[in-house]
């Protein structure tokens, strides 16, 4: 049990739930662990806490299933997802077209007696069941006789509340849920050799392949269908369109060299990045709206909350939509080998540009006629399956260049699991021929993909915030100085980023870097530090040591922290600033308490604000995520799906509030201040279960957007000392989103009051209330 616990936790990151189950060998029972991610309050760092014990429970919590909470609060996508009309519409009258089809095709078999055997249905990825009750009900009506769906699906909450809606519309004796992976050699439904006549699935991402939908079909074709079976969907087509976007788009990749000062973020003596590179590129979902944003709406996009508004420059189209590659879902023979595909496809440059990326979507037929796309502007608005857009790793100069009315090389690239681009470097100022719509196959190369996953691509965009970079390398120079080069620095953020900057730029003599991330970022710190940086100096001491910070001692150190530092950044938080800043907070009070770090050290940050704002959003991405709209969904009950999508105005949403249209209701304003400096004793969140007030704009109140404003130490030629603002409300960082339970029109001169509350006596670390 030990090493599946500790396997699935080193894989998870905050805010998920790792589900263990546990089998009992004396009476063969079977029992389930939800282990929950949740702040150390007291020692900082993550703990792992049964999420059923009763204490870390909320009193509207008691009764419900935390598990499958947990699963629709971290996968934001399957509420906007069960949103979609427009695609459930589709799934509906295509599943009742393709039961019809295989009906027919059941009779058309030689000596066949449709009465004799139960019709068999695939359903790959239940869900909520809500496919596999389509086709139950659509072949038990085309068949007059009743049918048998095994529908599989590999998360254990899903699969629990597939099981709970199927049986809230009675047809749990013909579907049968699962739990498990369609590919695994255990899953053989169909031993007897009469084999499924259809099969349905809806293993779809924004970058089409990610969720594994072409392995799964071939091992379907080759174990579980008839070989006149029918699928649904049947194809897919994807097209894509080349950008420049130096301000955008080459943001996502990096670092960039420029980026640094005097050290380098880069784990190569030649500084390559740490994401990208020449060679490589790397997808980024996005809704391309926020590419070119909107001029003529009230409305913002392309910004968030802190980025002024003469910062937005839209990326600019290099070519028209081209189509690029097809997929054929319908038979053994039509899936794509392993290897993948290479396609060529020949262009003419609309304008004149550097290509930085490429923008490409898809279409899905679902049945002849019944066609799903993905293109801005095509179907109707959802945030469930969103553009994507591919980032050419190289720098600028290393990007290919493009003049308006020459022909160039699109090369598309697929394997199993993902779609990829490059530009061939050699131009045809001349065209012979036109530009085709059919793109050249060459089904013998192999599709790779060399790029680097050392960092994610929102951290690489988070590293290219100059304005953050540069007031960290300002407080950590002033930190020094205050305290002498001789002091003993620490780190306690992952990546050793300050650290690296302490020794690098400001000959810092003493070093520690605390990491208690993974090993891979362990092992990325210390090439950046001594290939990237030629850390450690002559005569000092740089050392990186991997451990948790409750665990840290003088010894560790080498004595007493005069100076602590921290960017802050840890890798299981990710993208989860308010966590980080807390995390920051009880660690450092920690370390203070066990005399680790002195109470007069500098902290680098000194302090941090939480900061919100009253949000109104365009009303599409609000029915997205405001919970289930409908608890009938074509037809079928949801109730239960419903009850756990109605607990979305109880936790926070990640969104780069960048992507998305939204209006600002209130100036910003701070709900608490948690303070780094002085004393363990003085390290207090000031503002802690206080009602903070802004006045309101009118319009329609969905909610508040919350940031973190850190305030970093600096010397100020106008005085001796001044602050400078990080602030996580900008484009290079994802932000928090509360709703309100409902919308609510507000009017110009009320008031919106926002208490945050972090003594919490549940597994949260921090509770919102919001009243207007």
């Amino acid at each position: 049990m030990a090493s599946t616990i500790e396997e699935a936790v080193r894989n998870a990151r905050y805010n998920e739930a790792v589900v263990v189950t546990v089998s009992n060998e004396e009476d063969n029972s079977k029992r389930e662990i939800v282990l929950v991610a949740a702040l150390d309050k007291v020692k900082g760092g993550i703990s792992w806490q049964d999420a059923m014990t009763t204490t870390h429970l909320a009193q509207n919590e008691k009764n419900i299933d935390i598990g499958i909470q947990r699963h629709i609060r971290t996968k934001k996508w399957v509420i906007p997802m069960l949103n979609d009309d427009h695609r459930n519409k589709l799934y509906e009258s295509s599943i009742r077209s393709a039961c019809e089809a295989a009906v027919q095709r059941l009779k058309e078999r030689e000596g066949e007696v449709l009465q004799n055997d139960k019709i068999r249905i695939l359903d790959i990825g239940s869900g909520t069941g809500l496919l596999a009750m389509l086709a139950s009900k659509s072949m038990n009506a085309a068949s007059k006789q009743n049918s048998e769906v095994t529908s599989i699906e590999m998360a254990s909450a899903m699969a629990r509340l597939a099981r709970i809606t199927v049986a809230e519309n009675k047809l749990d004796t013909g579907v049968n849920i699962i739990e498990g992976h369609s590919c695994e050699d255990r899953f053989d439904p169909y031993v007897d050799g009469n084999k499924a006549i259809l099969c349905t699935s809806e293993l779809l991402e924004t970058g089409l392949l990610g969720e594994g939908m072409i392995p799964a079909l071939r091992d379907a074709w080759e174990r579980h269908l008839a070989k006149d079976a029918i699928v649904v969907p049947q194809k897919a087509r994807v097209y894509a369109q080349v950008l420049e976007g130096k301000s955008l788009i080459n943001q996502f990749r990096g670092p960039h060299k420029g980026i640094s000062r005097d050290f380098n973020v880069s784990a190569t003596s030649s500084n390559a990045p740490l994401l990208g590179g020449k060679s490589g590129g790397f997808r980024v979902p996005i809704h391309a709206g926020a590419l070119f944003g909107d001029l003529g709406s009230d409305f913002h996009l392309g910004i968030s909350p802190m980025d002024a508004m003469n910062t937005f420059e839209p990326a600019k189209p290099l070519s028209k939509p081209t189509f690029v590659m097809e997929f054929d879902f319908t038979s053994k023979d039509s899936i794509p080998k392993p290897t993948g595909r290479k396609m060529n496809v020949a262009i003419e440059a609309l304008e004149s540009g550097t290509a930085h990326g490429v923008l490409f979507w898809w279409e899905l037929d679902l049945w002849s006629d019944k066609t799903y796309s993905t293109e801005l502007g095509k179907s109707p608005w959802q945030d469930h399956w969103q553009q994507c857009l591919y980032v050419f790793g190289g720098e600028d100069v290393e990007c290919e260049a493009l003049e308006k009315g020459t022909v160039f090389t699109l090369v598309a690239c697929h394997d199993d699991t993902s779609i990829s681009f490059e530009i061939a470097p050699k131009t045809i100022s001349e065209p012979s021929v036109q530009p085709t719509k059919k793109a050249k196959v060459n089904e013998n190369l192999k599709a790779t993909e060399p790029f680097s996953t050392c960092i994610s691509f929102s951290r690489a965009l988070q590293l290219n915030d100059a304005h953050r970079m540069d007031a960290l390398y300002s407080g950590i120079g002033h930190a020094i100085e205050m305290k002498g080069k001789n002091s003993l620095i620490i780190d306690i953020s992952d990546f050793s980023l300050c650290a690296i900057i302490a020794a690098k730029s400001f000959g810092a003599m003493k070093v520690a870097s605390v990491e208690n991330a993974s090993n891979e970022i362990l092992f990325l710190s210390a090439m950046v530090a001594q290939v990237g940086n030629q850390l450690p100096k002559d005569e000092a001491e740089f050392k990186i040591l991997h451990a948790y910070t409750e665990n840290l001692s003088c010894d560790d150190t080498g004595g007493a922290a005069d100076v602590v530092l921290a960017e802050p950044y840890y890798q299981i938080l990710e993208g989860w600033h308010l966590q980080e800043a807390l995390n920051f907070f009880y660690q450092l009070k920690s370390l203070k308490e066990k005399g680790v770090v002195k109470d007069d050290a500098v902290s680098v940050p000194s302090y941090a604000n939480v900061v919100v704002c009253a949000i109104q959003l365009d009303e599409s991405v609000a029915i997205a995520h405001a919970g289930l709209k409908n608890s009938v969904l074509q037809g079928f009950a949801h109730d239960e799906v419903c009850k756990y999508g109605n607990y979305f105005s109880t936790y926070d949403t990640q969104m780069f509030m960048s992507n998305y249209k939204w209006k600002r209701l209130s100036e910003n304003f701070t709900v608490a201040k948690i303070q780094y400096d002085g004393s363990a004793k003085a390290m207090t969140i000031e503002g802690d279960s206080q009602w903070a007030v802004s006045e309101l704009k009118s319009g329609t109140l969905h909610g508040i957007a919350i940031w973190i404003d850190y305030k970093v130490r600096v010397k100020n030629e106008f005085s001796n000392e001044a602050f400078r603002t990080i602030t996580t409300g900008n484009r290079h960082h994802q932000q928090s989103f509360r709703f309100v339970p409902a919308p609510s029109v507000v009017r110009e001169g009320s008031f919106v009051k926002v208490k945050a509350s972090f003594d919490t006596n549940t597994i949260e670390d921090h509770k919102i209330d919001i009243k207007f």
